[in-house]
């Protein structure tokens, strides 16, 4: 996710304190490069890896630091020291010749040491000890609406399928509205025309969509020009909005018909800087359309490191150059 304009990193306890909410969660076991640019700046995290595994992993992530125009990085290692300090070694040689490196620091249990001090008395060899909650830049990025969850598998019930009661009621809204639209095919008149007239009339709606209407949106999307209308508008509407009535739709909508929510959710959260979501939005999409193609797009975008506000550009003028029906 960018890094807010008004929250500034000046030490290495700032980053530590930021880094989850740029994330949205609680690293672990975690390569995390917060990239410095001169309009904006982001936030990458890898996995750890083993030593043979490092070259490919440290070209791409100097890769995605060069197309992103980073001029300096904060590198932070997540992990046991034998995990995280040899890797972090290799990326600091890995960029140091591309861009300003201010801080090498290894994270764990509860503490901080930095690669790049050498006074023990400034950094002991046992580490310093943090504390987020106690951080003015978490209650800022709180402020400013950012939210970190423990981990990664709790953010990623965002978009976890709803169970119980209220997928029974879903389930029997969508098949009400199977009948309604698909009678006469995925491609129908019908399906074309009542698509277009839901997705104008309810995606900018900022309430929560009764189960019957969340289930025939989810219905008419399957329609591509309809889809595609809810794209267009997608940079046209309040995010937080849109991210609210996307996460929502993909949770409840059935099977394969989550699908398209979830691709638009993931195109949301990538334009708005918030890759994490976005993979998992994407994961979410795959699970039940493993080859939708507008997932893969985005998967491509993410993949090569594409700046959030250049694929903006991109598709800003995309309700122009859409056919009328």
């Amino acid at each position: 996710m960018d890094l807010p304009r008004k929250l500034v990193i000046t030490s290495p306890s700032d980053a530590i304190a930021i880094t989850p909410y740029l994330l949205g969660f609680h690293p672990t076991d975690s390569l995390v490069v917060i990239g410095l640019g001169p309009g904006s700046s982001f936030t990458l995290r890898f996995d750890l890896v083993e030593r043979e595994h490092y070259s490919a992993l440290l070209a791409h992530m100097r890769d995605l630091m060069v197309r992103n125009d980073a001029e300096a990085a904060v590198l932070l290692g997540y992990g046991s020291e034998d995990m995280t300090v040899p890797l972090l070694a290799q990326a600091w040689d890995t960029l140091a010749d591309a861009l300003a490196i201010k801080d090498v620091v290894r994270v764990d249990g509860g503490r901080w040491r930095s690669l790049m001090c050498t006074d023990a008395q400034c950094c002991p060899s046992e580490g310093r000890p943090y504390d987020i909650n106690a951080s003015h830049l978490a209650a800022q990025a709180t402020f400013a609406g950012l939210v970190a969850y423990r981990s990664r598998e709790e953010m990623a019930v965002m978009v976890a399928p709803v169970e119980g009661e209220d997928r029974v009621w879903m389930a029997a809204e969508t098949e009400r509205a199977q009948q309604e639209f698909l009678s006469d095919g995925p491609a129908s008149r019908l399906l074309l025309d009542e698509g277009l007239r839901l997705v104008r009339l309810l995606i900018g709606e900022d309430r929560r969509l009764t189960d019957e209407e969340t289930a025939r949106l989810s219905i008419v999307l399957t329609h591509l020009r309809v889809r595609d209308e809810a794209w267009a508008r997608l940079l046209t509407l309040d995010p937080q909005q849109q991210l609210r009535l996307w996460q929502d739709t993909t949770r409840r909508a059935i099977g394969e018909y989550a699908a398209a929510p979830a691709a638009l959710l993931a195109f949301l959260a990538y334009v708005n800087g918030n890759g994490t979501l976005a993979k998992i939005a994407l994961e979410r999409c795959a699970e039940v359309a493993p080859s939708y193609r507008m997932a893969a797009l985005i998967e491509d975008c993410l993949r090569y490191g594409l700046p959030p506000q250049t694929v903006r550009k991109r598709f800003g003028g995309m309700l122009e150059m859409l056919p009328d029906a």
